[in-house]
């Protein structure tokens, strides 16, 4: 069986090609030429046949899509009726924290403790903590020495409030929160720890890398394993 349009082998008593939405119905009168309409526009001739609908259709509500033919209706009702299941786990009231990592960024003249909070969809960056090295220094002279580990323990105990916090709340704690979304992700690359704390992790999406650097040099391997749960084969261990 072979489409009369476009010549195309077509499955035994089918209605409509999947190639190119024609008719496969045979002629009622060879005698008699009949000009169909399109069914969303009257005014207009149809070229074919939506393969889902069965409507006549004309070249403006045409869409073609992996080389079969559909009407713009059909089409607008297919996508609207598809959620991204990484959508509605974001939406959903049951996102939780699967874990989290300490880091902290260099930020005008301090650091800014952070905390990496890592759901099943995406990671929420947030604010916990603030170390201002220059205003200790410029005081005492020995703020990094005695100051920084204090600035990192009330960060610590302002990041187990937060991990109790909605998800959605997290974000909305601090006007510095941010989200990155697993599926913007390109890469993320972490470097084995050394002598000092600080060693990198490294979040780069489309348009943006996100460099912190890691506190907790004793849990590595629970690091990148989590990172590794949720972000697979984008993880890179150097």
């Amino acid at each position: 069986m072979v489409c009369p349009n476009c010549g195309k082998e077509q499955v035994d008593n089918t209605k409509f090609c999947r190639a190119c939405g024609h008719s496969m119905a045979p002629p009622k009168d060879q005698g008699v030429v009949s000009t169909t309409r399109c069914a969303y526009h009257p005014y207009a001739s149809s070229i074919g046949f939506c393969t889902s609908c069965g409507r006549a259709i004309c070249a403006q509500c045409k869409s073609e899509v992996k080389g079969i033919i559909y009407c713009s209706s059909c089409v607008e009702q297919s996508l609207s009726s598809v959620k991204s299941p990484i959508a509605k786990e974001r939406n959903s009231t049951n996102e939780h924290i699967i874990g989290t990592i300490e880091v902290f960024k260099h930020r005008k003249g301090g650091q800014d403790f952070l905390l990496l909070c890592f759901t099943p969809s995406r990671v929420i960056v947030a604010k916990v903590g603030r170390f201002n090295s220059l205003a200790w220094a410029f005081l005492l002279g020995l703020g990094n020495v005695f100051f920084f580990p204090l600035a990192r323990r009330r960060a610590r105990a302002t990041a187990e409030q937060v991990t109790r916090l909605p998800v959605d709340s997290i974000l909305k704690a601090d006007k510095t929160n941010f989200e990155i979304v697993y599926e913007d992700v390109n890469k993320v690359e972490m470097k084995r720890p050394g002598a000092i704390i600080g060693w990198p992790i490294t979040i780069t999406t489309g348009t943006t890398k996100h460099v912190f650097g890691i506190l907790q040099k004793n849990e590595f391997e629970a690091q990148w394993k989590l990172v590794r749960s949720v972000l697979g084969s984008k993880l890179n261990i150097l």
